[in-house]
């Protein structure tokens, strides 16, 4: 009997090049998925929707300058239901002393509860903040200005312009409020208001080596007097800082 060979008979050669062949089409598919449903792509996907200054916030005014209102004994004592005095009065320490890792474990633990607070963010966010380009911290103050809070920002010149892409030049170009200081001298500060009823403040700058490699710290508090304080104080920062110009 003569035997015909097929032309499409299946080899180890053949089965080995689909093998790869559907692996590598997997993995890109994979990386194709991934890519296109990031947060990130998510959020530009969302647009803010109309903020409602609530009574006890501070409230931009039509030239851009806060105004802070005192709060009465009835809001006062409402901050402690709305921020538990157990949960929100803490302090975060960077990086883990007791890892000998110190790029993991701890720093990243401390990062994500920091992230949880500014997720509990219902209305407002202020930050003050020197420099910025930790991922996860960026990201988290995007989502909730495409979430409809008001986010305020103040940041130093030097850094301003020194870095291209992140930070806070890439909160103003998605529509954040940002305002610099250029009077020669440093705006050093590292602090956030929650809602005008938290603050958290320390030493860290939102950066890689600050979260993972710095021993650095943040304080978290709701008492009022020191809230109180801090909201004033950012006020003065914005009252007292330039607008970015357009064309940057």
């Amino acid at each position: 009997m003569i035997s015909i060979a097929m032309p499409f008979q299946p080899t180890w050669t053949n089965v080995l090049v689909a093998g790869v062949t559907i692996m590598i089409s997997s993995e890109f598919m994979s990386h194709l998925y991934n890519w296109y449903f990031t947060p990130k792509k998510y959020l530009k996907k969302l647009k803010p929707r109309k903020f409602i200054t609530p009574g006890w916030a501070a409230r931009l005014q039509p030239k851009g300058q806060l105004e802070v209102p005192k709060l009465t004994e009835e809001e006062l004592a409402g901050l402690n239901m709305r921020k538990p005095p157990e949960i929100w009065n803490e302090v975060l320490f960077f990086p883990d002393v007791l890892s000998s890792d110190r790029t993991s474990r701890r720093a990243n633990m401390a990062v994500k509860q920091l992230v949880r607070y500014f997720d509990e963010a219902k209305s407002i966010i202020s930050l003050c903040v020197y420099l910025n380009s930790n991922h996860d911290l960026t990201e988290i103050i995007l989502k909730k200005y495409r979430e409809g809070l008001l986010i305020q920002v103040v940041t130093d010149y030097d850094t301003w312009t020194a870095h291209n892409s992140s930070g806070a030049k890439f909160w103003y170009k998605q529509g954040i409020h940002v305002r610099m200081k250029n009077t020669g001298y440093l705006m050093h500060n590292k602090f956030a208001i929650i809602d005008d009823e938290a603050v958290l403040t320390g030493s860290l700058n939102w950066t890689r080596q600050g979260v993972q490699s710095n021993n650095e710290n943040v304080l978290v508090s709701t008492d009022p007097q020191i809230v109180t304080k801090y909201r004033q104080e950012f006020a003065k920062l914005w009252n007292n800082t330039n607008p970015i110009p357009i064309d940057h």
